[in-house]
């Protein structure tokens, strides 16, 4: 990393301890700083920013709550916002695989994978999509199914602590 890269990230971080007028643009340079590198782990911290600022509205809190259960971070406050998204809108694939997510990440996997199978299968075709539902699928038992879903979930593009989910999972179907 170089020297600026660092001194860019800090000085985007005090504008956003600060609350000011900048935050949302230091947010946004955060978020493609991360984004760029792949830093799940900076990537949730840029999102609670943005819920905890009423910033970014359910895309933020969908990407705030699905790295927090991936990382095993401030699982509560994920799962409330998981289920907060999906009740407001049901109908909305990411509340769905959010919450289906937040199921499985409770120990109740057949509870997720119900959640899942109310998709459509166009939905259920697109390869992040497919990567949570094999996650989901294989600990609720439904092997077939997501030995299926996995060929598909290899093609998304996820970060690497979800990937590691998801060869997890595709492992334990094979």
């Amino acid at each position: 990393m170089t020297g600026w890269r660092e001194q860019a990230r800090v000085a985007c971080w005090r504008a956003v301890a600060t609350n000011g007028v900048d935050t949302m643009p230091a947010l946004g340079l955060l978020f493609s700083d991360y984004e760029r590198a792949r830093d799940a782990q900076n990537l949730r911290r840029v999102f609670e920013g943005m819920v905890d600022r009423n910033l970014g509205g359910a895309l933020a809190k969908n990407n705030f709550a699905i790295l927090s259960l991936v990382l095993g971070q401030k699982t509560d406050r994920a799962y409330a916002l998981a289920k907060e998204l999906y009740e407001a809108t049901p109908q909305d694939p990411q509340a769905v695989v959010l919450y289906a997510f937040a199921q499985q990440r409770q120990g109740r996997a057949a509870e997720g994978a119900r959640l899942m199978h109310t998709l459509p299968a166009e939905r259920l075709a697109v390869p992040e999509v497919a990567a949570y539902y094999t996650i989901v699928l294989s600990a609720a038992g439904e092997r077939e199914e997501a030995r299926r879903a996995a060929v598909l979930g290899e093609k998304a593009n996820l970060l690497p602590e979800e990937m590691k989910l998801f060869e997890l999972a595709s492992a334990s179907v094979r």
